[in-house]
C-alpha cells in the first residue's frame, strides 16, 4: 500500500526543502503528530524518520481508508 507525501527535509545541506515522496506504508513502524503548532507528521522507518506536512488527523483517515480496501 502507497501513499504520496509531501516530504520536509530535515537533515544535511536540503534541510528545510520539500519534496514530493511515495511512501510504503508496509514498511513504517510508528507515526505521530510533529506537534500542534506546526502541524505534519513523522514516520518511523526501520532506515530513519520521515517528516511529511500533511496533517496527522488527514494521515490518520488515510491509512484507516486504505486498510479498509484491502
Amino acid at each position: 500500500m502507497f501513499i504520496e507525501f509531501t516530504e520536509i527535509m530535515t537533515g544535511g545541506l536540503g534541510a528545510g526543502s520539500e519534496r514530493e515522496i511515495v511512501l510504503n506504508l508496509d514498511k513504517v513502524i510508528s507515526f505521530r503528530e510533529v506537534s500542534k503548532n506546526t502541524g505534519g507528521t513523522v514516520f518511523e522507518t526501520r532506515r530513519g524518520d520521515i517528516q511529511v506536512t500533511t496533517p496527522y488527523s488527514e494521515v490518520t483517515d488515510l491509512i484507516n481508508c486504505k486498510s479498509l480496501i484491502k
